[in-house]
C-alpha cells in the first residue's frame, strides 16, 4: 500500500495535502499500465470522501477485489478463507486474520492473539450500539446506526504520526459481517490453531 509522507503527500484525486485528521484510502500497486485509466490511483492515497464520489469508484472497488485475490493466491503463507462480493477473509502470514471489506477497499488485519479482544468489540456493538478497542497501534472504533455502521479504523505510529479511514456499511452488510466473524471463531481459528501446531 501507498505511503503517506504528511505535509507531502496530496489526494491524487483533489490535490489536497493530506491532514492526519482526514479519512483516507490507500491503494495497492494494482495497475501498472500508463494507459489505464485507474493508474491515477496505482499505490496512491486519495480522501475516502473524494474516492467514494469519482466516476472511477467501481472500477477501482472490482480492481482492489482482483489485486486481493491474486495477493492471497500468490502469497505462500497466506490462505483464502472466504471470498465474496462485498467480503473477503484471508489468513496466513504470522498468524494474521485479515478482513477485507470488498465494496469499500477497506481492510482490518487482526493478529490471532488479539481476535478475542477484537470479535467482543464488534459483539458489544452489535448490543449496545457503540464499541472501540484497541489492538497493538490500531484503535477500531464501533457506531451502529438506524440505517448504516460506521466503522473507523486510527492506525499510530511509533513517530507519533497517525493514519485514520473510516467506512459506513448497510445494515444487510453488518448482519453478514457479523456471521462471517462468527465462521471465523467456528471454522477458522481451530484450522489456524491446527497449522500452528504442525509447524512446531
Amino acid at each position: 500500500m501507498a505511503v503517506i509522507l504528511w505535509g507531502v503527500a496530496r489526494c491524487a484525486l483533489t490535490d489536497k495535502l493530506l491532514e492526519e485528521t482526514d479519512d483516507i484510502v490507500c491503494f495497492p500497486p494494482f495497475a501498472t499500465d500508463f494507459d489505464d485509466p485507474l493508474y491515477l490511483y496505482h499505490d496512491n492515497c486519495v480522501l475516502r470522501e473524494a474516492f467514494d464520489r469519482c466516476e472511477h469508484h467501481e472500477a477501482i472497488l472490482a480492481r482492489f477485489h482482483e489485486f486481493m485475490r491474486q495477493c492471497c493466491a500468490t502469497r505462500p503463507s497466506w490462505h483464502l478463507f472466504l471470498d465474496e462480493d462485498e467480503y473477503m477473509v484471508e489468513w496466513g502470514g504470522m498468524s494474521t486474520i485479515r478482513l477485507v471489506f470488498t465494496n469499500h477497499a477497506f481492510t482490518l488485519d487482526v493478529y490471532q492473539p488479539n481476535w478475542r479482544a477484537f470479535r467482543r468489540a464488534f459483539s458489544q456493538a452489535s448490543r449496545t450500539g457503540t464499541s472501540t478497542c484497541q489492538i497493538g497501534n490500531r484503535t477500531i472504533s464501533i457506531q451502529v446506526g438506524q440505517d448504516e455502521v460506521q466503522i473507523s479504523r486510527l492506525d499510530r505510529s511509533t513517530d507519533g504520526t497517525a493514519f485514520r479511514d473510516r467506512i459506513l456499511i448497510s445494515q444487510r452488510e453488518w448482519e453478514r459481517l457479523l456471521e462471517i466473524l462468527k465462521e471465523v471463531d467456528e471454522k477458522l481459528l481451530p484450522k489456524m490453531d491446527k497449522a500452528s501446531k504442525a509447524r512446531r
